[in-house]
């Protein structure tokens, strides 16, 4: 068996870490042959303007490749690649039942692009699109669907394309919350988590995308979202942390487990007792590049709360109010996003020239430096900027999940003295000891609720997993001698 579990580690490519892959921001408003660019290559951002039919409303998502060049960008309708045209079989890749939608799909964060785990030339597009429909006593228009499409950059002479028979393939069948597709790195620094949350409950849909399959999980933490037009959801750069906010003057902040992809400790922000009648809701998040201050936007304030503080509610301060500034149109705020130099930028809730700017984020209080209009752009911007995950987000060292090679001494190290494969499974997991002297006592297999679902008194080279949930499990192996082996194993879909 060692020879076999040799091959199949060397097989898998090393973990490259991404470079430059956000460091293009491109944004517009619904008028075509009008787009913005904001190049952060040399620290920035450097405005520059541009010409393509890709137009911009609520849904924006790109990437770069790791010199720092657009690979592909989408408003959830059109996908244009790199030299800013329709990306090849892209057409209606995000439909609705009507038909395709007129500026993409209407949601903040409607759309993600990720490069697929392991490979090079492979990128998915996690996406939604909204559907009319009764339910609660009222008109309804909500995502029935969570959907992925796979690009290949290789088709098209290297400018990339759909694959045939990857394009909008379901996930998730079920009705959920508009927008707020956000992800953050495995910690194993290959893989990625994607969260997704059901509308009208408190459940959020976890997607671990692997090299070789995407399986979803749920978990029932926070809020239930019932008032969904706008808001935001964001992680923290190290992944540690994740921020929602909702309509309702409400935000969910809760620790996150990049190994397991477990939510923990939520506290629900309100602002209740700030905010005016003239204030329209909350808004943006986002958090500092340290990832100690949560910044949320109202209409018309931005608040910092200090998320090490003991107690979180009453760590709030307003480090700005709307200046009443027209420039064009009202210049109040809306979307926060963390850039690549480290400094927050916002979005207005009209579709203005300017760009607002948090200059010192991890600064304290009114220090942090909200600079209104500080980025004048070429074109109006029309209420979002991309929606990008922290690329560059490597694996979590000294965790359980610390576990891809990074060289040939860690290929051949088999970790505890136990080998497991392949790992996800969707259907027989092989073992093997390294000290094969060891006498087992017992073998244990945990879920994710610490229930006990598989027991074996003998050591066993094969587990047959077919008849278990998709999820993560715990294996335990104890010996005769004392000893004990510990892993983590994942069930897949396929």
């Amino acid at each position: 068996m060692k020879s076999i579990l040799f091959f199949i580690f060397i097989s898998i490519p090393l973990c490259n870490y991404s470079q430059h892959r956000n460091d293009i921001w491109l944004s517009g408003f619904v008028y075509p042959d009008h787009i913005n660019g904001m190049n952060f290559l040399n620290g920035g951002p450097d405005t520059f303007r541009l010409s393509s039919p890709l137009v911009f409303f609520q849904t924006n998502a790109g990437i770069c490749d790791t010199s720092g060049q657009i690979l592909f960008y989408t408003n959830g309708d059109f996908i244009a690649n790199k030299n800013y045209s329709r990306l090849l079989n892209s057409t209606n890749y995000n439909p609705t039942l009507s038909g395709d939608s007129v500026y993409g799909s209407n949601g903040c964060q409607s759309a993600i692009i990720l490069p697929a785990p392991s490979s090079d030339s492979l990128y998915y597009i996690i996406h939604v699109n909204g559907e009319s429909f009764s339910a609660h006593g009222q008109s309804e228009f909500q995502p029935l669907e969570l959907r992925y499409s796979l690009l290949d950059l290789n088709l098209d002479n290297g400018l990339g394309g759909i694959i045939n028979n990857k394009k909008s393939i379901p996930i998730i069948n079920d009705t959920l919350t508009w927008g707020r597709i956000s992800a953050c790195k495995h910690g194993n620094g290959r893989d990625w988590w994607v969260i997704a949350h059901r509308y009208f409950t408190d459940l959020y849909y976890k997607l671990l995308i692997t090299p070789d399959s995407i399986t979803v999980f749920q978990q029932n933490i926070g809020s239930s979202i019932q008032y969904d037009v706008l808001g935001q959801s964001v992680f923290s750069a190290v992944g540690d942390q994740y921020a929602m906010s909702s309509t309702d003057f409400r935000i969910d902040l809760m620790n996150f487990d990049r190994c397991t992809g477990m939510f923990s400790s939520h506290r629900a922000i309100r602002l209740y007792d700030i905010v005016g009648p003239d204030t329209l809701a909350t808004l943006g998040c986002a958090f500092s590049q340290n990832g100690r201050y949560l910044y949320i936007t109202t209409n018309l304030h931005i608040f910092q709360f200090d998320t090490w503080a003991i107690n979180i509610d009453s760590s709030k301060i307003v480090v700005a109010t709307w200046d009443s500034s027209f420039i064009n149109l009202a210049t109040t705020f809306y979307m926060l996003y963390l850039g690549p130099n480290g400094k927050i930028y916002g979005t207005t809730y009209n579709g203005t020239y300017v760009l607002h700017l948090i200059d010192s984020p991890d600064s304290t209080g009114t220090v942090c430096n909200v600079i209104q209009h500080a980025l004048y752009l070429p074109y109006p911007n029309s209420f979002v900027l991309p929606n990008v995950p922290n690329y560059e987000l490597g694996r979590l060292s000294g965790s359980n999940c610390d576990t891809l090679p990074s060289s040939l001494s860690e290929i051949m190290e088999i970790k505890n003295g136990l080998s497991i494969y392949p790992n996800p499974t969707s259907n027989i997991l092989y073992l093997e000891l390294q000290h094969q002297n060891d006498a087992i006592e017992s073998i244990w297999i945990q879920n994710m609720l610490g229930e006990n679902i598989f027991r074996s008194i003998d050591f066993t080279s094969t587990i047959d997993v077919r008849a278990f949930a998709s999820g993560i499990y715990f294996l335990r192996i104890t010996t005769k001698q004392g000893g004990e082996y510990k892993s983590k194993i994942i069930k897949s879909n396929n």
